[in-house]
């Protein structure tokens, strides 16, 4: 690989695309920055819209308050410069099932200072779901 397809926007692109798990930035202000497709489509399922960058992130039309109180603690923590791994439980509404998902939220500086939060989320559903089954003897 040379160095001029690293630099190339286009190779982050498909690079983050070319993954399930969610990975997205956000602004100070809580507005999208950047995200990939696995979590523009999840975002599409759960709440029925198609979000862009720019958009808020605070959706308290859609999202319960309680929801999105949890969010806005871990964004907090991070623009204060903390990095962060969560485990967030997501109840089911009309459009998608109730799932786990664990979050990592990592400050991104610019010039010394926190500017937005980078964040990936894997699906932890099934490793919750069997935790809580019984064991079989």
């Amino acid at each position: 690989m040379t160095g001029k397809a690293v630099s190339d926007a286009s190779f982050y692109e498909e690079l983050i695309n070319s993954l399930d798990d969610l990975i997205w930035s956000v602004s100070a202000d809580f507005k999208l920055l950047v995200a990939n497709n696995a979590f523009i489509e999840s975002m599409k399922i759960f709440t029925g819209l198609t979000i862009r960058p720019g958009d808020s992130l605070v959706m308290s039309d859609v999202f319960q308050k309680d929801y999105l109180s949890s969010w806005e603690d871990a964004f907090h923590q991070a623009l204060k410069g903390a990095s962060l791994k969560k485990e967030i439980y997501t109840p089911a509404n009309s459009n998608s099932p109730e799932s786990w998902t664990e979050t990592s939220f990592n400050p991104i500086y610019k010039h010394g200072k926190v500017v937005a939060v980078a964040c990936c989320s894997r699906n932890i559903t099934e490793q919750k779901a069997h935790k809580r089954r019984p064991l079989l003897r």
